[in-house]
């Protein structure tokens, strides 16, 4: 147990992103550990409402699966890719008017049309310039803190203790909502008394991919912006330099693609180095394009990186999307009353939409 005497770290000495600094002795309304879309939306909806918040995240930045790839080759080029999720569309009513307003802000931008049936068409967006322009936009005005890692969470009294690596006390909170992925919600509340919660946790299942960022000198006319091949090893192609605003003028010849792995190839293939991934990935794509198209590319650069959680294979079935318990703790995130009909970053936004609306009812 962890007391009211141990040192406190300001939060105030963490990263953040705004110039509103946040007072060490203050106690927060409201914590939030993660700041991927289903954190940032909460605390983007809830911030008016007069409680006191801030938003923890391990990384150098804004992002989980909108993160985006700026790698470095030759004496100045650069292969920038979104790294994560390729694009974003609507299932729900509700998203569909969220994208909308993001596109009126300038936002988000319409990609392409995905025909889902027989004269039925979806529409993708991507945001501008890169995917991770949205979690920025997001961020904007909230106290958010980066590279401030959290290790673990303890209830002392009322107060949750967010706790580093040393066992001091980052900062304090009334409420907390884990926003992170379910393996690392589940290992950050091992000295919580919140035994429910990692049970529910436990239950869930999230698969690995590995993603490949390429650039090549040309590329076929006929393939389409995004591509699933029939393949054991690559799940899909994204062109990324085809996205609104990616497209590069001083080398129009350069193109950039997105190559997801395929979760069964991800899975034998999980603690393969990147290079080693690099060059296997490039070996299948290569191979698609000569059958395919008849067409042999030349390689740039490439660059592998392996989400060891990318999308949700199990998640936790509730009657809402989020998870509350008495006391103070809340989990929200796509793998939260995951059915198959709302699925990543829709299912992210609803969850991290919905608790705010029922916690200022």
């Amino acid at each position: 147990m962890h007391s009211d005497s141990q040192p406190v770290k300001s939060i105030s000495d963490s990263s953040t992103n705004n110039s509103q600094s946040s007072n060490s002795a203050a106690i927060l309304d409201l914590a939030i550990i993660g700041a991927g879309v289903a954190g940032l939306t909460f605390a983007n909806t809830i911030k008016n409402t007069g409680k006191i918040l801030a938003v923890f995240e391990k990384a150098r930045g804004t992002g989980g699966r909108m993160s985006s790839k700026r790698v470095a080759y030759g004496s100045d080029s650069f292969m920038p890719f979104d790294l994560g999720c390729v694009s974003l569309c609507a299932q729900s009513k509700a998203f569909q008017q969220q994208l909308s307003d993001w596109q009126q802000e300038g936002v988000v931008t319409p990609w392409w049309k995905e025909e889902i049936s027989a004269g039925v068409d979806r529409l993708h967006y991507v945001a501008t310039p890169r995917n991770s322009a949205l979690t920025r936009h997001l961020s904007k005005h909230v106290d958010c803190h980066f590279s401030t890692r959290i290790n673990a969470i303890n209830k002392f009294e009322d107060i949750w203790q967010l706790l580093d690596e040393n066992g001091s006390i980052v900062a304090q909170a009334k409420q907390v909502v884990l926003a992170a992925p379910p393996a690392q919600t589940y290992d950050l509340l091992a000295q919580a008394q919140a035994q429910p919660l990692r049970e529910l946790l436990s239950k869930v299942e999230v698969a690995p991919q590995w993603v490949m960022g390429i650039e090549v000198d040309g590329l076929p006319l006929e393939l389409p912006e995004l591509s699933r091949p029939n393949s054991t090893i690559i799940g899909s192609i994204s062109q990324e330099t085809l996205k609104p605003g990616r497209g590069n003028t001083e080398a129009p010849e350069k193109y950039i693609l997105q190559v997801q792995a395929t979760a069964e190839w991800t899975n034998e293939n999980l603690d393969m180095s990147k290079d080693e991934v690099s060059a296997l990935l490039t070996e299948e794509l290569s191979n698609y394009l000569k059958e395919q198209y008849s067409h042999q590319i030349k390689v740039l650069c490439n660059y592998s990186h392996r989400w060891l959680y990318s999308y949700v294979t199990k998640g936790i079935e509730t009657e809402n999307n989020y998870v509350w318990d008495e006391s103070g703790l809340a989990l929200i995130g796509d793998y939260i009353n995951n059915t198959g009909h709302k699925s990543g970053i829709e299912a992210a936004w609803l969850s991290g939409k919905q608790l705010a609306a029922w916690l200022t009812k």
